[in-house]
């Protein structure tokens, strides 16, 4: 369950790598160290913005089902091994090693807390990966270390491509009537080593294409050449200024004047709440969906934009042919921030009209 990246025509896809790098680490840190109820629910809601405004939603499935089975196990567990508390709810039985098995109000509070604790860390962290291009990741740290990132690159660029390889394969070998799935343990094991050994040898050959493509290109030879450097533009100071720095700057004042406890008995909701912290945890990102359904507006209002140039047959003229041609190369879920294969398919069944 490795983060995909998938390019979308969204704000945040279009922002500086290092604007969205801060801006998650500001979410994660603040989940991390800061121990208030309502600092905890307005971060939380704020990732789930996040998803919605990346619209990541279905891409973030297996993050929120992996985070939810986790803070399950989180809450259920942590009243069984967490005693503290003035407040028995249950009087259990005593246990030779484990002592006396009983389960207080505070433990479950506190269990509670950290069972959304995790589940959204678990989700904040599979979000970086959906919405970093790791090429781009890589060329931030590359300058400081690029033998590293180069061999980070290399296996991030490689996974995909194992992926889709893997998967092109196993539908190859059951439309040849391969039993993958069925029999037991050892029957599936024996069907699918030759797909194994395949998968390997594609790889070993793979790695040998590319280190005679870097040779003969001269790497290492001299000093490093960039086919694109992709600079700030003014959109990302903007979010940077309006929400990063905002957002980081009450995570701070939260953990260092927002002290919270659960223990020997829970503290008042509005000890330790600061309405400073409050607006900096909720205003920014508030800002920031507004400005994330403004481009999604833009930007599809700009897709139904008419041609520039009038008269000109989509079907017949020399524009319509680029304007296909720049559509197949570039998936309308690159250009508008819609699913490509569906209008890709109304775009057929217009012209078959």
């Amino acid at each position: 369950m490795l983060p995909i990246y998938r390019k979308k025509g969204t704000l945040l896809h279009s922002l500086h790598v290092s604007v969205v790098l801060a801006l998650v680490a500001a979410v994660a840190g603040g989940l991390l160290v800061l121990d208030h109820p309502l600092y905890l629910l307005l971060l939380g809601l704020g990732t789930l913005g996040l998803v919605r405004w990346a619209r990541l939603a279905r891409e973030s499935q297996p993050y929120t089902r992996v985070g939810g089975t986790v803070a399950v196990l989180v809450f259920f567990l942590n009243p069984l091994f967490n005693r503290n508390g003035d407040h028995v709810l249950v009087f259990g039985p005593r246990i030779p090693v484990l002592g006396k098995l009983d389960i207080t109000l505070e433990a479950v509070l506190y269990g509670a807390l950290a069972a959304w604790r995790v589940f959204f860390l678990v989700l904040v962290f599979g979000l970086a990966g959906m919405l970093l291009d790791p090429d781009e990741v890589l060329r931030v740290i590359s300058p400081s270390a690029w033998r590293t990132s180069l061999a980070l690159g290399l296996s991030v660029r490689m996974y995909p491509t194992l992926v889709t390889e893997a998967q092109r394969m196993r539908e190859a070998q059951l439309a040849r009537g391969v039993p993958l799935e069925s029999g037991g343990r050892w029957d599936r094991f024996r069907a699918r080593l030759p797909l194994w050994m395949s998968l390997f040898r594609d790889s070993l050959e793979r790695a040998s294409a590319l280190a005679e493509s870097m040779a003969a290109r001269g790497f290492g030879s001299g000093r490093r050449t960039h086919w694109k450097r992709r600079g700030y533009r003014p959109r990302d100071g903007l979010v940077a200024l309006g929400v990063v720095v905002p957002l980081a700057t009450a995570v701070v004042l939260g953990a260092v004047w927002g002290g919270y406890s659960l223990f020997p008995s829970p503290d008042p909701l509005g000890r330790g709440l600061s309405p400073w912290t409050v607006a900096g945890l909720s205003l920014p990102l508030a800002v920031l969906g507004l400005a994330s359904t403004w481009w999604r507006g833009s930007r599809e209002g700009a897709c139904r934009a008419p041609s520039r140039f009038p008269g000109a047959n989509p079907g017949t003229s020399l524009v319509g042919d680029f304007r296909e041609s720049h559509r197949a190369l570039n998936p309308p879920e690159d250009l508008c921030g819609r699913e490509g294969h569906g209008m890709a398919m109304e775009s057929e069944r217009e012209r078959g009209k």
